[in-house]
């Protein structure tokens, strides 16, 4: 998996291709267990409508936030550790 430190200065030109190319295989290997684990609970508990109403719409975001990152506070992080 890439851990992106400095995000405003990102050049994906900077990262060897092999190195990019296993990252974003497992990347998409996990998106793809998850998803599949996730639909299936979802049926199996009859709320598959939760995805199509709730989880759906949200992929935007959650995009948005995969790609710009979040801040998080290390020291709060670390006090809750």
């Amino acid at each position: 998996m890439l851990t992106i430190k400095n995000p405003e200065n990102f050049d994906w030109s900077t990262i060897p291709l092999d190195e990019c190319l296993h990252g974003n295989s497992m990347d998409a290997r996990m998106t793809i267990k998850i998803y599949g684990q996730l639909i299936e609970l979802l049926k199996k508990t009859n709320r598959e409508h939760l995805f199509d109403k709730l989880l759906s719409p949200a992929l935007e975001y959650f995009a948005d936030y995969e790609y710009r990152g979040i801040a998080i506070d290390e020291e709060v992080l670390q006090s809750t550790i």
